[in-house]
């Protein structure tokens, strides 16, 4: 699933005192219902104790998406993704660990190759600053098109040539002895936290840019530390991973270079929210600017 959910998106992330990998929330998610004037989803989510076993999309009533967690003791150590009808080839999502830290998750693909049964489908590599916050993510995407590999896609519908054909075939030949993918897209994300949440968000895309600068709530984020945020095709609503309050608003500059010049748009979201008894999200609403007249619509149920 290429989803909006910028977001939200994921991810492992920062705590001075929990590792990477270890998604602990206080109050437990059993589903997500997202809706818009155009489209409706559930996202069912299963646990195993404290350990969540796997989240099923509901698109429609024949058509799924799964997605299984594997672990090593508390820590995720790959995320299976697959459709129910066997349209989509199955990804796995394989997360690498240094120390405490998040240093990698390598994506790898089905094929029907008999020779290559498995193609690399994505990349991201990791850095943290001296707070265990991720600051920065290397994006490496790799396929036939943008669009059936990138879980970024419907979020930011950007194009990355990234290195020129010629350094993918490079790489992979050395690395992996695989056929090198047709295509090969790159980007960068940088953050900047106040206190534990994300108050700059940037995506640098070769001749394009967007940066996202955040308000916050007091109210905690349910997906606090939930370890795919940004990745693995499963986006979450209107929340980061790396934050750990829900936002407000956003504001939203958008540069694109172009035979010369540079273009600059700006944009306004506004984020609405309805709590529990606990102070817990039930329900919000994602409002977009003005121009483009987005809605999105959130309900949130919680295990009893």
């Amino acid at each position: 699933m290429v989803v909006v959910l910028l977001t939200a998106l994921f991810t492992m992330l920062t705590s001075a005192c929990q590792k990477d990998g270890v998604y602990k929330p206080e109050k437990k998610l059993s589903k997500i219902h997202l809706e818009t004037d155009y489209w409706q989803r559930d996202m069912i989510w299963n646990w195993d104790g404290n350990l969540l076993n796997s989240i099923k999309v509901n698109y429609s009533d024949d058509y799924s998406d799964v997605f299984e967690f594997e672990y090593q003791g508390q820590r995720v150590k790959t995320i299976i993704c697959s459709d129910i009808s066997g349209y989509k080839p199955v990804k796995y999502y394989h997360f690498h660990y240094n120390g405490r830290h998040l240093s990698c998750i390598e994506g790898v693909q089905d094929t029907n190759n008999e020779e290559f049964p498995q193609r690399p489908c994505a990349k991201y590599t990791f850095t943290h600053n001296d707070r265990d916050q991720i600051t920065e993510i290397q994006v490496e995407l790799y396929g036939e098109n943008k669009s059936a590999d990138d879980p970024l896609t419907e979020i930011l519908s950007m194009v990355l040539p990234g290195l020129s054909l010629t350094d993918a075939e490079r790489i992979y030949q050395t690395q992996t002895e695989m056929p090198a993918p047709k295509e090969f897209y790159k980007r960068l994300i940088t953050l900047a936290y106040e206190g534990d949440n994300v108050k700059e968000y940037r995506i640098d895309d070769d001749n394009m840019e967007y940066v996202y600068l955040f308000q916050y709530t007091d109210y905690p984020n349910p997906m606090y530390r939930f370890f795919s945020g940004n990745y693995t095709d499963l986006f979450m609503p209107f929340t980061f991973s790396y934050s750990r309050n829900l936002p407000s608003s956003a504001d939203i500059q958008y540069y694109h270079e172009w035979a010369g010049s540079t273009d600059v748009l700006n944009y306004h979201n506004e984020y609405h929210y309805q709590l529990d008894e606990d102070g817990y999200v039930t329900d919000s609403q994602y409002i977009g600017n003005e121009e483009n007249g987005i809605v999105v619509t959130c309900r949130y149920e919680y295990v009893k």
